[in-house]
């Protein structure tokens, strides 16, 4: 999860304290409905390699749920046989953005381009063998979760948690009718704008 149960507990302890399971699963909801909006995860992992399907062959873009953080081995597949006999050295590519430790948080690499003569392998339309010709290997996500992201998900878990006392939406009865919980909270869409 994005924030701690300690944190959101502290927001309203009297009410809170007696609901960690639910508030545990508000916090994975909350933080999984954030990766799904952002197209992307804030947590790091080192996952199996993953397969690229160039359609360039000097740059292509990693897509979504694959922002690389450190990259430790390139390979390719030329004849698209599934066997990626091709390692790249350090030389041969560049990651993208330039600068991405300029920003006011450090933010990870969301593309490569080739620098040498070799170009990425791609399948051509109508071409046959493998479409995934790029392995890259290395860790994958944020070099640390954005403190934005953070009090999206601490809000929101909030927001869920508070839900079970609106029924149908409606969280209470005031002169001018019923008083509706909206869809979405203007101020967790805002902080994730940035994000997503």
């Amino acid at each position: 999860g994005y924030c701690e149960l300690p944190e959101l507990m502290s927001w309203n302890t009297a009410t809170l304290a007696k609901n960690e399971a639910t508030l545990e699963r508000d916090i994975g909801s909350c933080s999984r409905g954030i990766d799904k909006h952002c197209r992307r995860h804030f947590w790091q992992t080192a996952s199996l390699p993953r397969l690229f399907a160039p359609d360039n062959p000097d740059e292509f873009d990693f897509g979504a749920f694959n922002d690389l953080h450190q990259l430790n081995a390139l390979a390719t597949d030329t004849a698209g046989d599934g066997t990626f006999e091709t390692t790249w050295l350090a030389g041969d590519y560049e990651l993208m953005p330039f600068n991405q430790l300029a920003a006011p948080e450090q933010r990870p690499y969301e593309s490569i381009r080739q620098t040498g003569t070799r170009p990425f392998p791609y399948l051509v339309q109508g071409g046959t063998g493998r479409a995934a010709r790029v392995q890259i290997t290395g860790l994958w996500g944020w070099a640390a979760i954005p403190e934005a992201i953070t009090q999206a998900a601490l809000m929101q878990a909030a927001r869920i948690f508070k839900r079970k006392d609106s029924p149908e939406g409606v969280a209470g009865w005031g002169a001018f009718g019923d008083i509706r919980v909206g869809r979405t909270d203007p101020d967790v869409v805002g902080m994730l704008e940035d994000y997503r």
